[in-house]
């Protein structure tokens, strides 16, 4: 599973922003390296070696090869000289470079059009609907090409009632997650669409079952990939009559609680607060391996809506911090936009590389990041996820950070030479 950086919203953008996937870049030079090292040999005594990097990118930040535990081809401290000599050579024992990419990164758009997000907000130069719709254009636009993408909003206008409680039932979503360009337009149409301005209330529990059913009986399992699910909301999820509750947990009392009635969900069971209806989908779509980050909007900071979330960023794999508020909590339009871009920018940068072939001995394996090797033990170093077949790689820590948030020219796999590792 992908190890993400959580960020803060008052760092530099340069900071917050990862880098976006670029094409695959040519083997790297089998010449010498800053420090006079043997760098990679993309031939190999071995024979031809498939030629291909990770398509991994510089996003033009300074690239910093000492951040993490890089070391030189030779192996610096970590390991002996390129002889081979209990080392893994660095180009000089016959390896050869080989397939790895990025794992494939599907993100269904789970979007709150209820009614108050017709609302104003401080910080919010227009509604928060447009501010919304505005923010997740950028990030769409830096993320086309890159990302498979698609859109289920809540409620669903397509069967919406006047209760404003509906969302389709099966396994169809409203924006099917597609490749390409094409797939960011249609989900910007989508979002962007008449019939798709805010009304009726806040059914999140029944959006994010239709994700899961989508991802694991409907069309989106067959994707190829990682799934994930990014939950955005400006209240306290609703909508389910089957529950009642008191006004310290009636929406429409904490909303409004300058209404005369002392329940106003006596009789409109449907605005309680459906706190453990909606838990229980992201723990679903959690048990079916799919992270939900929970993004909550201006409405959504309500004592009581807040620790929901803060308990749906938990159970859904990928808080923002540790404390309260766990989710990504935004207080004005710029920080929407900012925690949007950043969090899409970061599923682009993988730390997680799909090898197309099982290695021929796992212990004949290094990893090289801008040319240089990284030891496979320690905090900083990578390591094998055997749930997939092939093996896949798992870049870690310090070093995964810097892919995350720097951007790096390269990262090579190669396989033939003893794997270079820290010291236990």
């Amino acid at each position: 599973m992908r190890k993400f950086t959580r960020f803060t919203l008052n760092a530099s953008p340069a900071l917050v922003l990862a880098g976006i996937l670029a094409g695959s870049f040519p083997a790297c030079d089998s010449g010498g390296g800053d420090d006079g090292s043997t760098l990679p040999d993309t031939t190999g005594s071995g024979g031809a070696s498939s030629v291909v990097t990770a398509n991994n990118v510089s996003n033009n930040a300074s690239n910093n090869s000492t951040t993490g535990i890089f070391t030189n081809g030779a192996g610096g401290e970590t390991s002996s000289s390129s002889t081979g000599e209990g080392g893994a050579g660095a180009g000089e024992c016959g390896g050869q470079l080989v397939d790895a990419e990025p794992v494939q990164v599907n993100l269904l758009l789970v979007i709150d059009r209820s009614g108050s997000m017709n609302d104003s907000a401080d910080g919010f130069e227009s509604d928060k609907w447009t501010a919304l719709v505005d923010s997740m254009n950028s990030a769409l636009d830096g993320i086309s090409g890159q990302m498979s993408v698609g859109v289920q909003f809540f409620p669903d206008a397509s069967v919406q009632t006047e209760a404003g409680c509906e969302v389709p039932t099966g396994s169809q979503v409203a924006v099917p997650i597609g490749a390409g360009a094409d797939a960011v337009d249609d989900v910007k149409e989508a979002l962007s669409a008449s019939e798709n301005t805010p009304s009726g209330n806040t059914p999140a529990a029944a959006a994010l079952m239709l994700a899961h059913e989508y991802f694991t009986t409907g069309a989106g399992s067959d994707l190829e990939g990682e799934n994930y699910v990014l939950l955005a909301i400006d209240g306290g999820p609703n909508c389910n009559s089957d529950i009642s509750c008191g006004a310290a947990s009636c929406t429409t009392n904490i909303d409004e609680p300058e209404l005369p009635c002392e329940n106003c969900c006596e009789n409109a069971p449907e605005a309680c607060l459906d706190d453990d209806g909606t838990v229980e989908q992201v723990e679903a779509l959690a048990d079916a391996g799919i992270t939900t980050f929970v993004v909550g909007i201006p409405g959504s900071d309500q004592p009581a809506y807040q620790a929901v979330l803060d308990v749906l960023a938990e159970r859904g794999g990928a808080p923002a911090a540790e404390e309260s508020p766990k989710y990504y909590q935004v207080t004005d339009s710029e920080e929407l936009s900012e925690t949007l871009v950043a969090l899409t920018s970061e599923l682009v940068t993988s730390c997680e590389l799909a090898l197309h072939e099982v290695p021929p001995d796992l212990d004949e394996v290094n990893v090289f990041v801008n040319d240089e090797v990284v030891p496979k033990l320690g905090d900083d170093g990578w390591e094998y996820d055997h749930s997939t077949s092939p093996p896949t790689i798992v870049i870690k820590g310090e070093t995964c950070a810097t892919i995350e948030t720097e951007g790096v020219q390269s990262v090579l796999v190669e396989f033939g030479c003893p794997t270079i590792e820290i010291p236990k």
